[in-house]
């Protein structure tokens, strides 16, 4: 089957200029690409054969303050497993990196501030706790404001993965808590407002806090 990009006129302040349709139309799932010019200079991937790999966009060439033409390009590289984003480098070149578990979700952000990964605290971390006698939880760790160490955050969810608490630290060490309850219809019947919690700051929960 033949998955050309296909291009269409508009017309703008600028005249008229031959527009791609959007990537997620042009390049079908789990393909790799390459890559070709349409006529007002933005390159976007061609699908070819095997998974996605990379996608490299560049965009129509400028003069820089010295009069010298430069292309902005924007590379990402893919999880071909998943079909996510890896790595990502912006038109300045700076790198943002992106680490994933075996499952496929977000472990771990690294914003080029951090980059390169390897060396480096993640800015973010996730970490994921499913279980059938204790809540399920998502805990958020972002990195402090010395790069040194983290802030740790939790959310619960119930039986039917559904958000019933969260518990981020609150301002004196200990935490936050917000909760939704829902009724026998999994309506939302009510949230309460977010009250403080001095006792401890934010861990690994086992139980719901009462409301």
């Amino acid at each position: 089957m033949d998955h050309a990009v296909r291009a269409r006129t508009i017309r703008g302040r600028r005249g008229i200029w031959d527009q791609a349709p959007p990537l997620w139309h042009a390049l079908p799932e789990n393909r790799s690409c390459s890559v070709h010019q349409l006529a007002f200079g933005l390159w976007v991937g061609k699908p070819a054969t095997g998974p996605l790999a990379q996608l490299v966009v560049k965009l129509p060439a400028v003069n820089n303050f010295s009069g010298t033409p430069v292309n902005f390009t924007t590379t990402t590289t893919y999880k071909p497993e998943w079909g996510v984003p890896a790595k990502t480098a912006d038109v300045n070149g700076k790198v943002t990196e992106l680490a994933y578990d075996a499952l496929g979700r977000l472990t771990g952000v690294w914003l080029p501030s951090q980059a390169p990964a390897s060396t480096k605290l993640a800015n973010t971390k996730y970490t994921y706790t499913i279980s059938n006698t204790a809540p399920s939880t998502i805990r958020t760790d972002q990195l402090n404001i010395d790069a040194n160490g983290y802030i740790t955050s939790y959310q619960l969810f119930d039986s039917l993965l559904r958000n019933r608490q969260s518990q981020p630290p609150g301002a004196d060490g200990g935490r936050v808590i917000s909760e939704t309850r829902y009724d026998s219809r999994g309506r939302v019947s009510s949230r309460a407002t977010p009250r403080p919690e001095r006792r401890t700051s934010p861990r690994t929960p086992t139980t719901w806090l009462a409301g």
